[in-house]
Formats: C-alpha cells, structure tokens, sequence
C-alpha cells in the first residue's frame, strides 16, 4: 500500500519535529553538569562511536571512562611515572605524549576524543547485508 502524499509530508514533519525535540533536550542535559552520562559528551544525537567500534570490552571500558572525565581507580592518585605528581587527565595527556602519538596538533585540548569524534556517527552496512 503506498502512502498519500500528506501521509509522507506528516511522517517527514513528525521525524523533523522528533529530532527538533532530542536535540533540545539534549542540550538542556549537557547543561547539568553534574550529570554523567555518555550521550552528554556529544553535541549531536547520535550514537557514540565507542559503543559499535570494534574493541576488546577493556579497551571500550576504558574509552568510556576517559569521554566521562574518570580516572583509573575512580580516587586521586600519584602518577606511575610522576610520583610526585597527581594523575589527573590534563597530566595524562602530556605525560602519555597523547598529541604526539596521536598525531594531533597541540591545539586540541582532549585528542582522545576528538580522534573517536572524527567517526562517522554510525556503523557502515555490508554491502552483503544490505539486500537481506
């Protein structure tokens, strides 16, 4: 059966207004910045990269925890190669050369997620797959 074309315009208006609505409540979320979830550290709605790229559970973990701002071991604590020095993000990144290795210009503040941001914002489908 093929729909009318006020039936496609009400379906297109209705998805324009859906995404008009995520999209505000996403930003009243981001906001609060006491809240820590992942969909906050994006500015678009859409699925974070570092729930379908493929990783060891380990290595997703510990992405997740790095987009939310957590530390290993969730408590302040001496840097291993510092030990004088606090292991705080902004250390992290300078200690573990990140720009460098990374090969991100010293500009980007945060080069872990800026590299995971630069993914498309959903898995491509298998050519195979896309007929079944």
């Amino acid at each position: 059966m093929a729909l009318s074309t006020t039936d496609e315009s009400d379906i297109r208006s209705f998805k324009a207004a859906k995404r008009r609505f995520l999209q505000q409540n996403l930003e009243i979320r981001q906001q609060c910045r006491t809240s820590k979830q992942l969909s906050h550290c994006r500015r678009s709605i859409s699925m974070d990269p570092i729930l379908w790229l493929p990783m060891s559970n380990p290595e997703r973990s510990h992405c997740i925890r790095w987009r939310l701002g957590w530390l290993p071991s969730g408590k302040p604590r001496a840097c291993p190669k510092h030990p004088m020095q606090q292991l705080s993000k902004n250390h992290a990144i300078n200690s573990l050369d990140m720009h460098r290795r990374l090969f991100m210009p010293e500009t980007v503040q945060d080069p872990l997620p800026f590299l995971l941001n630069m993914f498309p914002l959903h898995p491509s489908i298998p050519p195979n797959s896309a007929l079944t």
